[in-house]
């Protein structure tokens, strides 16, 4: 048996932002939870700025700073576990694209894109 699905081993995922377990494999981590298998999702970029502009749009005074923004991201992330089933989450600490300073494509790149 393939041992992504055995179910008496645990399974650790290293999702590189926040919403990809959930978006990338929500199949296959909701067949682990039927099975009781347990998964740890470690958020490999888990240091966000990153605010849907809905949430924006409703919530005027959206918290502004890296640890709030990443403290929210972090609670979503936890409270779709819970509802996924047997999923633990952590936060490895480390900054997420614009925070690196790889804001929008210049130059060479942009160009490329427009194509």
């Amino acid at each position: 048996m393939n041992p992504l699905f055995k179910p008496d081993t645990k399974k650790i995922v290293l999702s590189p932002h926040y919403d990809d377990l959930a978006l990338s494999l929500g199949g296959l981590a909701l067949h682990w939870a039927g099975k009781e298998c347990p998964v740890e999702n470690i958020v490999v970029f888990s240091n966000s700025n990153c605010i849907s502009t809905e949430y924006q749009a409703f919530n005027q005074d959206y918290p502004r700073s890296v640890e709030a923004i990443s403290v929210l991201r972090h609670k979503e992330e936890c409270a779709v576990a819970e509802h996924l089933g047997n999923i633990t989450v952590k936060r490895s600490g480390l900054d997420e694209a614009p925070l690196r300073g790889h804001g929008e494509l210049t130059g060479i790149h942009a160009l490329s894109r427009r194509k």
